[in-house]
């Protein structure tokens, strides 16, 4: 088993390489500047936000949004994104999903998983509250990947409900 997790980590292409981070990282600044008011002007941004409850090219944020869209940036700076604004899809499965998160992900370089989970089933929230409504459900058994979020939050998380190989 160890073997199979050390093949598996080796073979994940770098988040550099893999167009889906580059993807999932400029959603989630655009969430942010669509739920702001952002019109967007590009084939990519029109198919994938709504215009119709735009406001202009010029929109404020708070600052944790701030702060958030300027992490973002710089990560897609660092691992020099480039997605094609001029497409219409971006390479992202869970769309329809990310759309009802209040509290919005960020990827994470290296993800990590848990090969049985074995803590009780668990309620996912679109966000950090239990007030919040509800997702999805982890059960006893099931495979959860780890692509966004704190690193340090996840490795806690992971080491008191994840088997170990």
């Amino acid at each position: 088993m160890r073997i199979l997790l050390f093949l598996l980590l080796v073979l994940i292409p770098s988040f550099a390489a893999a167009s889906d981070g580059c993807h999932d990282l400029w959603f989630t600044r655009n969430l942010i500047m669509d739920r702001a008011g952002y019109c967007f002007g590009s084939p990519l941004g029109k198919a994938v936000f709504d215009n119709s409850d735009c406001s202009g090219k010029s929109v404020s944020l708070d600052a944790e949004s701030k702060l958030l869209v300027d992490r973002i940036r710089s990560l897609e700076k660092q691992y020099a994104c480039a997605v094609d604004t001029k497409k219409d899809r971006l390479a992202i499965d869970d769309l329809f999903v990310r759309f009802r998160l209040v509290d919005l992900p960020v990827a994470e370089e290296a993800p990590g998983g848990c090969l049985g989970w074995l803590g009780p089933e668990t309620t996912l929230y679109t966000g950090r509250s239990s007030d919040l409504p509800p997702i999805g459900r982890i059960g006893r058994g099931d495979y959860v990947g780890f692509f966004h979020g704190s690193a340090l939050s996840l490795r806690a998380f992971s080491t008191n409900f994840c088997r170990p190989c």
